[in-house]
Formats: C-alpha cells, structure tokens, sequence
C-alpha cells in the first residue's frame, strides 16, 4: 500500500512538475485531461487548472465536464457546469458538453430544461446541439417539444445537415409518425447508411414489414449495401409482424451473403424459431450463438430457452432450457444479468407443458422468492399446473394474479 501511495505520488510530481506558461495551459491541460485514467488524477488535474485560473476557459470546462462523465461521476460533471464563470456560457461547446453528458445517461428532462436555458441565454445551438436535443426528446416521447426543436431546426438552417436529419426521421418515426419521416428523408440531398437504416428501423417500429422490405430493396438499387444493422432491422420488422418463416428466409439470406451476426439478430430469429416451434433450425442458430460468443447476452439466453422450453415433442428438453437458466441464475447478485421475467416465465411454461408440475411450481416459488414480478404468461401456465395437481394452498398464485395486468 505504501509503495502504491508514493507511486501515485511521483506520478503526479512528474506531471505538474512541467506545468508550461500561461500561452500553452489550455494545450497542457487538455492533453493531461484526455490521458487522465484514474479518477485521483483526474481531480488533481482539476484541481491544477483552478489555481493556474484556467478554469476560466469555456473550452476546459467542456473537457472537464466530459471527462468527470466518462468516469460516471455525473454530480461532479454538472458542478464544473454550474459553477463555470458567466462568460463561458456563450460557448455552445460547454452547453453541447453537458447536454451530451445528461441525454447518455438518460436524464432526458434535465437536457430539455438546459436545452430552454440555453436559448434564453441567447446561445441558438449548432450541428451538435440539436441531434442531442432530439434524442432526448425521441427517448423521452416529447412529440411537442421535438416539434419546437424542428422549428428550430428550419429557423437555424440546419434541414440539410445529415446528421440532424437523421435524428429527425428517427424521433418521429418513434412517434409514431412514419410520414414524416418519409418526407424528410425524401427531401435528403445527401443519405448515409444511417439515414437507410433509421427509415429502415422506423418501419420495423411501426409494424410495417413491407414498407421496409421496399426501402431495403431501394437502398440495393441505389447501390448502397445493407449492413449488419439494416438487415436486423429488416429481421426484427418481419418478426414484429408475425411473419416468422420470412424472418428465418431473410437470416439465411443475410448469412449467405456474408454478413456477420449480431446478438439482436440472433435474439430475433430465435424467437421466430421458438414461435414456431421450429427445433432443428433453433439449434442451428444455438450453434451460431455459440461461435460468436454471444451466449452470455441476457436476451439471447432468454430467447434459447423459449426454443427449448417449447419444443413439446422432444425428450430432455426442458432439461436444456433450465441448464441455460442456471447460468443465469447462479451469477453474482451484482449482475445486470439476472433472470428476469422472460426467462423465469419462459422456463416454468416450459415445465408445465412437459407435464412436471411440481418443478414448475418450485420454480414459480423461486422466482417469488427472487422478487420478481409475474405476468399474464407466467399466472397462465402456473394456474393450468395447479388445476392438473388439484393444488390446495395457491394463496401465493391468487397475490401474484392480484398484482399483475392480464
């Protein structure tokens, strides 16, 4: 411990031991902000640009709110913001650095009422401000605000910034409001492979299978390839449908052609296999799964035990779906990827189909137990077990059905 303390020390003794004239400060600091890898270091930086009174830069203050976020230290991100000097806050550089560092971390509201603040302060934004903006009101549902900020848009002259645009056919077709989307991307006088895979995706959002099936065969015929986040995206507009054999046909397609696989892809085309109880192509998929690594995703293996679970006539495999639960369920507490209410229903219907009730049963307990909520799937198959089992004590079965929205 003694020799790691004065290594820290020596590390920081080299570091400010070079601070260079007042000229070059803002290059100084800001490669010693960007090479910053511990959070110790990263004070001690911050704490050098106050004293040398570069903090007074709207420039550094940009870089410190944006380094204090990629350690997770949201506070101490919004605090460099709030107590930067007046002056800097015409700098749409600071504004667009702590718009980006709320809407990655989900904090969509906060990013609106600065987004208000800012323009009240007389700063109108720029390229970087308005995808921002818009994300934030896509993933917060804000379908009148994103319309303000479109204004904006048209007023600034930004309509043919590719990016911007972008973000535009994305938040109205999560609106629900495909048209737009359409009009706008019509408009485009230049397209990338996002702007295909937004319209794409947009179709997908809103169950029309077609209409995305024709904007992929118009992106081939103007000579742009579909890449991997297209074709998933064609998948998952398929999937959403119900048409489950095209979804399979269009992963072969997809893999005939060489494109690789994604654990969404994969997650996608299992649930078609599973739906329609299609065994042998599920564990050819299983065996893609594999190869790619992607058997520790959360939905991929909730997605394998649906195949397994409900594959009826085969022995064993309810074995092989509660084997892949296990994984999940045995992993540490602190975990993202515990079992949820998929897998947990998933497995129990899995048994109760198989005629093995008590283990169903034992399950569902478990899964109380694990304080997870049940849903109309789950009360489904463990109200047919206790029927079968003439079950008497079901007061646990009638609290969970009570808590949930059939």
């Amino acid at each position: 411990m003694l020799h790691a303390a004065a290594s820290l020390r020596l590390e920081s003794r080299r570091w400010f031991s070079i601070i260079p004239h007042q000229n070059d400060l803002l290059d100084f600091f800001d490669h010693l902000l960007q090479q910053c890898t511990k959070i110790h270091l990263l004070k001690q930086v911050h704490a050098q640009v106050i004293v040398n009174g570069s903090s007074n830069s709207a420039f550094l203050a940009a870089r410190v709110t944006s380094v204090y976020a990629r350690f997770g230290l949201l506070s101490d991100a919004q605090n460099v913001f709030k107590t930067t000097p007046v002056h800097c806050l015409s700098s749409s550089l600071l504004w667009n650095s702590i718009l980006r560092v709320n809407v990655s971390n989900g904090c969509y509201e906060n990013a609106l009422q600065l987004y208000v603040e800012m323009r009240q302060r007389g700063v109108l934004g720029d390229g970087f401000t308005f995808p921002l903006i818009i994300r934030a009101c896509k993933l917060m549902g804000s379908y009148s605000f994103g319309r303000i900020v479109h204004n904006h848009v048209l007023l600034m002259g930004f309509q043919d910034n590719v990016h911007v645009v972008n973000e535009l056919i994305g938040m109205y077709a999560k609106m629900g409001r495909i048209d737009y989307s359409c009009k706008m991307f019509d408009k485009m006088r230049v397209r990338n492979h996002v702007s295909w895979n937004s319209m794409v995706s947009g179709f997908a959002l809103n169950y029309d299978c077609d209409g995305a099936l024709d904007m992929f065969q118009r992106m081939e015929f103007e000579g742009l390839e579909p890449n991997l986040v297209t074709w998933t995206s064609l998948l998952s507009s398929h999937a959403r449908c119900g048409r489950l054999e095209d979804t399979i046909g269009l992963f072969d397609r997809m893999r005939m052609r060489g494109i690789g696989v994604s654990a969404e892809a994969l997650a996608v085309v299992l649930s078609a296999c599973a739906d329609l109880v299609a065994f042998k192509k599920g564990m050819v998929i299983h065996g893609c799964v594999l190869k790619g690594g992607f058997e520790n995703y959360l939905f991929v293996k909730n997605a394998l035990i649906c195949v397994y679970g409900k594959h009826g006539d085969e022995t064993g495999l309810c074995d092989e779906a509660l084997a892949i639960f296990l994984k999940l369920e045995n992993l540490d507490g602190g975990s993202m990827e515990r079992p949820n209410v998929i897998s947990w229903s998933a497995v129990i219907g899995a048994f109760a189909s198989k005629g093995r009730g008590e283990e169903s049963l034992y399950l569902f307990h478990k899964m109380q137990n694990a304080k997870v909520m049940a849903n109309s799937v789950t009360i489904s198959s463990v109200l047919s077990v206790c029927a079968e089992l003439a079950a008497l004590n079901i007061e646990d079965v009638e609290e969970e059905t009570m808590l949930i929205t059939l």
